[in-house]
């Protein structure tokens, strides 16, 4: 299986549901909540019942602003379709990325890459205690 997909493909069935907004059936639960909230807070007082639920018809609707930054754009071709106002965009490159090894030099036997402070990346010799 290939997760990498499987998670491009929910992202984009996720902001599919978004930008068509919430069922009816899931509005009238909300709805129904918030009255049961402001019920309780006038029998029992407002300190003594949590937070309101979210009004999901009034909060959770559209994907307008939604921006979907990627390592490598052609990762969004996983999805069968993305809604129209999603914009993709490159993700700059970290300055914390694993060293890449420069062509032609190889890591002998207690020897492994490290990138230096300037962002230099080069051999260094590994030192076993029991050698000391």
């Amino acid at each position: 299986m290939d997760q990498k997909a499987n998670s491009v493909a929910d992202l984009a069935a996720v902001l599919l549901q978004q930008e068509a907004g919430p069922s009816a059936r899931r509005k009238d639960n909300a709805t129904r909540r918030i009255r049961r909230t402001e019920h309780l807070r006038e029998q029992k007082g407002a300190e003594r019942v949590g937070k309101a639920p979210l009004d999901v018809g009034r909060v959770l609707q559209g994907v307008k602003g939604v921006r979907v930054m990627w390592a490598n754009v052609l990762d969004a071709e996983f999805a069968e379709t993305w809604p129209e106002e999603v914009v993709h965009a490159r993700l700059e490159k970290s300055r914390y990325t694993a060293a890449f090894p420069v062509a032609g030099q190889e890591a002998e036997a207690g020897e492994v890459w490290r990138e230096g402070v300037g962002g230099e990346v080069g051999l260094e010799r590994v030192v076993d205690r029991a050698e000391t």
